[in-house]
């Protein structure tokens, strides 16, 4: 009984966290992730300088030949994290499509120019979904 009482709120709590999970998508858990990094400081966050990601430029895209010829369009989405000091890296393709288009989208996420997250008056590493359309 003593053991039932100690598990019993955690497998509540896990059960509600894959339901909640189940129903979000990657982005928005992404945004919650940094939400609540935010209030981890330990300071009013009405006088700190926290500020979200702002992507400043993306590139256009521009369809493959193979892409034309297929009549494929829609949406690549890619997963990658944007550094503090501006590069990028560990790109991957979260939604793709063929005909080449996952690679275009790749190389036009290099050309990707951003102002990095602040937490805590400080930049910080951010894990971004981007999304190219074709």
């Amino acid at each position: 009984m003593n053991l039932l009482k100690r598990v019993l709120p955690f497998l509540l709590t896990l059960i509600a966290g894959i339901s909640l999970t189940s129903l979000l998508r990657p982005s928005d858990m992404a945004l919650l992730v940094v939400k609540d990094s935010y209030s981890s400081c330990g300071h009013n966050s009405r006088y700190s300088s926290d500020a979200p990601l702002q992507i400043t430029f993306k590139p256009e895209v521009q369809p493959t030949e193979e892409a034309l010829r297929h009549n494929t369009s829609g949406t690549v989405e890619l997963s990658m994290v944007l550094h503090k000091n501006g590069s990028i890296s560990d790109v991957s393709v979260v939604k793709g499509l063929p005909d080449g288009l996952n690679e275009e989208a790749i190389k036009a996420a290099a050309g990707i120019k951003f102002i990095p997250a602040i937490v805590c008056d400080m930049p910080v590493n951010t894990i971004q979904y981007v999304e190219f359309d074709f």
